[in-house]
């Protein structure tokens, strides 16, 4: 009877443990290099919350010559065009780490952020100094014509209003 009662024992328990396989495939994340990055990605999400109503940012990284365009109307009611560099780097504490700065000696972006949930079409970023400030971007077919053309005109007229000026 005991040697009964053993074998149940230990029969149950092992299928205690088989139980407790986890049925989600998992995904692998990706490494974080320019090719990674290259093509269009849009902020879907800021803070764990989707942006308001008429707000957007697209990016569009060139991977070659490690460039960047973004559009955005965070500061204005039109599109804006910021142009600039990036580069990735691999920190063996934090993982991998995107900065960048502004074209024209316009400086460094105001933060480094650290690049998490690397999948094939969306990635987080999080504020490297501050773990509050965090961005969910997904990948893009390309940025709307419509912005692009609105922040192209927006250029030319401030190129004209320079060259009137000096």
């Amino acid at each position: 009877m005991k040697h009964l009662f053993k074998i149940a024992l230990l029969a149950s328990c092992l299928l205690c443990f088989a139980a407790c396989d986890d049925d989600e495939p998992r995904t692998p994340e990706i490494e974080v290099t320019p090719a990674y990055l290259n093509g269009t990605w849009t902020l879907a999400e800021w803070n764990g919350a989707p942006l308001a109503d008429g707000l957007y940012l697209y990016i569009t990284f060139n991977r070659r010559e490690r460039t960047y365009e973004m559009y955005h109307n965070f500061d204005s009611m039109y599109a804006r065009l910021v142009t600039g560099s990036f580069n990735v780097e691999e920190d063996k504490e934090l993982g991998y780490v995107i900065s960048g700065d502004y074209d024209y000696e316009n400086g460094d972006w105001t933060r480094e952020y650290v690049v998490s949930d690397r999948l094939e079409d969306a990635m987080t970023w999080t504020a490297k100094d501050d773990a509050g400030d965090v961005h969910r971007f997904v990948r893009c077919e390309k940025v709307p014509d419509e912005i692009v053309g609105e922040a192209k005109s927006d250029t030319e007229a401030d190129a004209v209003k320079l060259s009137v000026i000096f």
